[in-house]
């Protein structure tokens, strides 16, 4: 009954620092385990970071992935992000918003769900479109229900759209992400103030303390 209870309360205290977007490392910091220790019920059975994560991560994982097959039968937009781990390797963020349209929320519902990471080999049309039809069929969402593809405007993003994914999400259409198209009309309109650039980061550098001298009294 006693490792039951704990696994519950484990549980939950995953889903609450999810919610309040606090790392599962701030599990092991001193203080907080002793207010957890002494001031809350059963905040003893709290492990440490790395146990969280080893042997109760993941059965919350399942359940809160389990919760998102509502989306089955929900009109959506999919949103992908690329970026690279420490470890260099290629991941992939895919995202869904419904698109719950009706008089009393006109502009619809803006809550992003995180279907999926995955880890590719290499970042190619090919290697998103199987990526992304992979993971919302996983979702049980239905092709004719993909409304929207939003990605960043690099082109094997588009071609990956326009070779695949259009064909089979017949009624999505693609929208590229402003903010990337900013950055690279930002980054060309910089070649031009290369001296100014470096003299403003060289005047920040004077003000820049090494972290072992701030430890200093």
């Amino acid at each position: 009954m006693y490792i039951w209870r704990k696994f519950r309360f484990c549980q939950e205290w995953i889903r609450a620092c999810a919610a309040a977007n606090i790392p599962l490392l701030k599990s092991d910091n001193p203080s907080l385990q002793q207010f957890l220790n002494t001031r809350v019920k059963n905040g003893g059975a709290i492990p440490g970071s790395s146990q969280l994560r080893d042997e109760y991560l993941f059965d919350v994982y399942l359940v809160e992935k389990e919760k998102l097959k509502k989306l089955k039968g929900k009109k959506v937009a999919i949103l992908t992000d690329e970026l690279s781990d420490d470890e260099g390797r290629y991941v992939l963020d895919v995202l869904v918003v419904i698109l719950d349209f009706d008089d009393l929320s006109p502009h619809g519902n803006t809550v992003a769900y995180l279907l999926d990471t995955d880890f590719l080999t290499q970042t190619n049309n090919v290697t998103v479109s199987q990526s992304v039809i992979r993971i919302v069929h996983g979702y049980g969402i239905s092709y004719d229900d993909v409304l929207i593809f939003n990605s960043d405007n690099v082109a094997y993003m588009k071609l990956a759209f326009s070779q695949t994914l259009s064909v089979i999400f017949p009624s999505c259409v693609n929208i590229t992400c402003h903010s990337h198209i900013v950055n690279l009309v930002v980054s060309d309109f910089k070649k031009s103030f290369s001296e100014i650039i470096e003299f403003v980061k060289s005047f920040r550098n004077l003000f820049f303390i090494p972290s072992a001298e701030r430890a200093d009294p």
